[in-house]
C-alpha cells in the first residue's frame, strides 16, 4: 500500500519492458520471448507497465508488438531442460 513503493514496482515493470524490447529487435526472436523465474512472475500482475515499456517507441514498433511473451512458472524448467540436454 506504500506509493512510493507501487511506484516502484511499476518502473521496474517498465524497465523490464524496455530490456525486452531492446532484445526483440536486436535477436528478432520471432518463435517468442520467453520469461521465467522470479523477474517473469513479479511482472505478471504489472503487464499494463510492462506493454507500456515493450512498446514504447514508435521506431520499428511491430517488430516488438508482434512477438509473443511467454510467462514460464515452473521453477523447475530450467533443470528439466538441462536434465533433457544430458539425456
Amino acid at each position: 500500500g506504500d506509493p512510493q513503493a507501487v511506484a516502484t514496482y511499476d518502473l521496474f515493470a517498465e524497465m523490464v519492458g524496455l530490456m525486452c524490447r531492446e532484445l526483440t529487435l536486436h535477436f528478432m526472436p520471432l518463435e517468442g520471448l520467453y520469461l521465467a523465474g522470479s523477474v517473469g512472475r513479479s511482472i505478471a500482475d504489472r503487464i499494463d507497465r510492462f506493454s507500456t515499456g515493450l512498446l514504447s517507441q514508435p521506431f520499428m514498433r511491430h517488430i516488438p508488438e508482434n512477438t509473443p511473451i511467454f510467462l514460464i512458472r515452473d521453477d523447475m524448467a530450467a533443470l528439466q531442460g538441462c536434465l533433457a540436454a544430458l539425456s
